[in-house]
């Protein structure tokens, strides 16, 4: 028997299909998951990678064979609710503590996660960390020097655009994009414009542009 604890709720095997090969269904604190392309039954295709975590750039070389954890019928419509979400993470970093799991994979950003990588992230978000912003949305440099993110459009239907301050680190910049990146997932997305508080008094101006399915987010000016 499978009984996992995901975030604080207990996981099992709620029904195992006959005459359906490779599939279980699992309930994670009532919320309904399939586990798809285990064996005897043929693997599934991991989603080629554009975000890499905890794991050699060139990952792709690896001949993987990917199980799919997914969303129950009755849940596929609020996939991306955030209890829906914390717990298949949280199955997902209990498969990866315990199978010889070495990638996990999240599909709305293509982005993969080593297996300690992902087992920290979503533990630090479960214990009351941070939301694990970069293997869920992850941020890249665009050609003029911003910050975009990849993914936030599966929760919120935009993605962020955010100008970086010559003065600035970057790591400051990534750790101001996520802060952002987690408010906008919170309030659910944006409409119209938004004053955002950013670091020594500055004042960032998030504006909605619908056509784009973006957040731009300009930088403004320190308060004195």
């Amino acid at each position: 028997a499978l009984a996992i604890a995901a975030e604080t709720a207990l996981a099992g095997v709620s029904h195992r299909p006959s005459g359906v090969t490779g599939r279980l269904e699992l309930h994670v604190g009532g919320l309904p998951f399939a586990l798809l392309g285990l064996a005897p039954g043929p693997g599934r295709e991991p989603p080629s990678p554009v975000h890499v975590f905890g794991l050699p750039q060139d990952v792709a070389r690896f001949d993987f064979e990917a199980m799919w954890l997914v969303p129950g019928a009755h849940i596929a419509a609020g996939a991306s609710l955030l209890p829906v979400v914390g717990a298949m993470t949280g199955v997902a970093a209990v498969l990866a503590r315990h199978l010889p799991v070495k990638a996990v994979c999240w599909h709305p950003a293509r982005s993969w996660m080593g297996a300690g990588y992902c087992i920290r992230s979503i533990d630090t978000g479960r214990d009351g960390g941070a939301f694990p912003v970069l293997g869920l949305v992850p941020l890249a440099r665009t050609d003029d020097g911003a910050l975009v993110s990849h993914g936030l459009r599966f929760f919120t239907g935009q993605e962020i655009l955010l100008q970086c301050h010559p003065r600035e680190e970057l790591s400051d910049t990534v750790q101001l994009a996520g802060r952002i990146v987690v408010e906008l997932i919170e309030q659910g997305g944006l409409a119209g414009t938004q004053e955002v508080a950013g670091p020594d008094g500055e004042v960032l101006l998030a504006r909605a542009e619908p056509q784009e399915g973006l957040v731009r987010i300009s930088r403004g000016v320190c308060a004195q």
